[in-house]
């Protein structure tokens, strides 16, 4: 007889950047580790890109440089979870920037 593993695969560690600004990010993400990223850092990227590999969930980790950026990387992020869930991603977490006085 065969059995047949149902397993899920989770992408433990993902980051995405604002449309606006993903393909600079990405590009000075590798240039400061020194590897080449191969995709453009847009969520739309992620997604696709996960979906083509049979990944069934994600960890996004949202970045900001700046303190006035906080609230606006996390509604982005919050709002492109849900988008994931829309397209039957079913294992996904976000994490959020929580900073404490004095750490930005």
């Amino acid at each position: 007889s065969i059995i047949i593993m149902d397993f899920k695969i989770i992408d433990s560690h993902t980051h995405t950047y604002p449309e606006k600004i993903a393909s600079r990010a990405a590009s000075n993400l590798g240039a400061f580790y020194d590897f080449t990223v191969e995709k453009d850092g847009t969520f739309e990227c992620l997604l696709r890109s996960e979906k083509d590999a049979g990944i069934n969930g994600f960890i996004t980790l949202p970045v900001a440089t700046s303190v006035v950026h906080v609230d606006s990387i996390n509604a982005l992020n919050a709002e492109n979870m849900k988008k994931a869930r829309e397209l039957g991603f079913d294992n996904i977490n976000m994490d959020i920037i929580l900073g404490l006085p004095g750490e930005m």
